[in-house]
């Protein structure tokens, strides 16, 4: 395959772009801030100032798109917008966006979640290769697995659906005395 442009910068980054193929950028470092390969900056520092990176495929009524994208000042149509990372799936009506698809592919991958940097501390929630959800645990045993914290449910209408061995649902919920009520409901969810 023939290159359209081709350049080796004197800082040793060799950036391609191939007329029927894709940009690549290659460099050989192992640590530091010179790993980051490419920065997106938009100076803006007004209303709706952001920037992103759009993903665009096919045309016409096949046409879908998806977008990254990081704001640094609030946006009054989304209160709380400044700093925030955000994957977008469509963009209002334009393109297709049936979702956001979260894929670990190894044998033993898991999807993790932090908050408040990235070390073991502050990992907040899993998702393990079997399906396990854990939230304040690392290794979750069942299928959700909540560690150092309650699970609150504040709706007094609402309870924990559980089916039994002949089929039937049942809710539960705690009366004023924190007796446990058992509601047999009419259809399971």
């Amino acid at each position: 395959m023939k290159s359209f442009f081709n350049i080796t910068l004197f800082f040793l980054i060799s950036v391609s772009i191939h007329a029927q193929s894709h940009l690549q950028i290659e460099r050989d470092v192992s640590d530091g801030v010179e790993r980051v390969l490419s920065v997106f900056h938009n100076l803006s520092n007004g209303y709706k100032g952001y920037t992103g990176m759009d993903f665009r495929a096919g045309s016409g009524s096949v046409y879908a798109q998806g977008s990254i994208t990081q704001s640094n000042l609030d946006y009054t149509a989304i209160p709380d917008w400044k700093g925030y990372l955000s994957i977008w799936s469509g963009s209002s009506g334009v393109g297709l966006g049936n979702g956001i698809n979260l894929a670990a592919l190894e044998g033993n991958a898991h999807i993790r979640f932090y908050t408040l940097g990235a070390q073991p501390e502050n990992l907040r929630m899993l998702l393990d290769a079997d399906g396990h959800l854990g939230i304040g645990t690392p290794d979750p045993v069942a299928r959700l697995q909540v560690a150092n914290g309650d699970i609150y449910l504040s709706d007094v209408s609402s309870g924990v659906i559980m089916k039994s061995p002949n089929g039937t649902c049942f809710r539960m919920t705690v009366s004023d005395t924190g007796t446990p009520v058992f509601e047999q409901l009419t259809d399971c969810p």
